[in-house]
């Protein structure tokens, strides 16, 4: 993967078609084809080829028969993505299923997070932590389980 690190957090208007910008210095690190997929939480996140690719290797690396979460994960995942694409303006359009999944109208919050790039709602954004607590709360039980 790229040696590039994605940082800060920009609100952005998304239109009612589903149209909104990138930050500059994003667009720059990204490259032109992208694809983008839910996260593992209320947002979305942007896929380069390159960071596909990683996801490829590391889905490879998985045993469905004897690591079957983990690759039911890779396969949310993958058949999540779909093509990420900029018009002639500049702008980038969410598919309406995403949109309405994750609520994702009028403002928006484009976060960077190291390698990755992640599309909020303003309000998902703004309530993460509630939900860092929860699953914080479900790995816990879970790793527990498994002891």
């Amino acid at each position: 993967m790229e040696d590039y690190i994605f940082t800060g957090s920009y609100y952005y208007q998304i239109d009612p078609k589903g149209r909104m910008r990138l930050p500059s210095s994003f667009r720059s690190m990204l490259g032109t084809h992208l694809r983008i997929g839910y996260g593992d939480g209320k947002y979305l996140v942007i896929y380069t080829d390159s960071s596909v690719q990683e996801l490829r290797e590391q889905r490879k690396a998985i045993d469905p028969y004897t690591q079957r979460e983990q690759a039911k994960l890779f396969r949310d995942k993958f058949s999540s993505m779909k093509d990420f694409e900029c018009d002639g303006q500049g702008r980038y359009t969410i598919p309406a299923d995403f949109r309405n999944e994750l609520d994702l109208k009028d403002e928006i919050v484009i976060a960077g997070n190291d390698q990755l790039v992640e599309i909020w709602s303003k309000y998902n954004f703004e309530h993460r932590d509630d939900d860092d607590i929860a699953y914080w709360r479900y790995d816990k039980k879970y790793l527990s389980d498994k002891q």
